[in-house]
This record gives structure tokens, sequence and C-alpha cells, in this order.
């Protein structure tokens, strides 16, 4: 039946669903109820319920400060947090650096350590007491290699998490 009207009567149907939709809106029914229904309360009644809405607004706004305050204070101690803990995290590449240096240092010299084996082998003949000399030369560079990676790759680790 409702279909059928509104398609006979189209003007009507249009005029009666915007009226509805403007009383969907909150603005317009806020307004309605005030210079309606609102009208027929007590000038006391509305003082009175315009009081208890302030002391509510009062009390959030309170509230409200509160954890603004607490926020606040936490934000703060964290971005201290983070300060201490970047100072450490540079403190800390600051000494792979220093370290990986060193490591080069050992590397390069068990590698001329194993050159002047290498040379004293060549002008005087093997012995096994220069292979004995060799093999903890290679030993050393070798662990002195996997000990320089090692810090390198942690200090990349560093670098990664906070630009040094």
């Amino acid at each position: 039946m409702g279909v059928h009207y509104a398609l006979e009567h189209p003007t009507t149907a249009s005029a009666a669903a915007f009226t509805s939709a403007v009383l969907l809106l909150p603005v317009t029914r806020r307004a309605l109820w005030a210079r309606t229904i609102g009208r027929l309360r007590s000038d006391t009644a509305v003082l009175d319920s315009a009081r208890r809405r302030a002391e509510t607004l009062s009390h959030s706004l309170e509230d409200q400060q509160k954890e603004i305050a607490k926020l606040t204070e936490r934000a703060q101690l964290a971005a201290d947090e983070y300060e201490r803990g970047r100072a450490k995290l540079v403190a800390a590449g600051n000494q792979l650096r220093r370290l990986a240096s060193s490591a080069r240092s050992l590397e390069s010299k068990a590698a001329a350590v194993s050159d002047d084996i290498a040379n004293v082998r060549l002008r005087h003949g093997g012995t096994d007491a220069h292979q004995g000399v060799t093999s903890m030369s290679r030993q050393a560079a070798s662990e002195a290699a996997s000990q320089r990676a090692s810090v390198e790759r942690h200090l990349r680790k560093v670098a990664n998490l906070v630009p040094v």
C-alpha cells in the first residue's frame, strides 16, 4: 500500500522522505525538543539540569587533566629511557669499532707471521718445527678472521638500530 501511494503521489512521498530525514538529524531533534516539550519544564528544572551537566563537565575536565599529567610524565620517562638506551648503543658501537680494528690488526699480524715462516721455509727447506709454527699461525689467523667477522656482524646490528 505505501509503495503504491508513493508511486501515485511522488511529490508527497518525497516531501515525507525529506521531512523524515531532517527529523533524524540530532540537531533538529534537539531544537524541536527544546522549543516544544522542553518549554513545559520550569526554569528551576532547566537550571538544575544545566548545573548538573556543568558539574559533570567540570569533573570530566579534571579527570582528563589528571590523565594528561600522567601520560605526559610517562612520555617523559620513556623519552629519558630511550636516550639512555641510545647512549648505551652508541657506546657499544664505538667499542665494537675499536674491537674490529684490533681484530683486523691481529689478523694482519698473524698473516705476517705466516709469510715470515713461508719465507724461512723457502730459504732453508721445510722441517717439522716449521710446520708446527705454520699451523699455529694459520690457526691464529683463522681465529682472528672469525672474531673480526663476528664483531663486524654485531656492529652492523647496532648500526641498524642507531645510526652512529
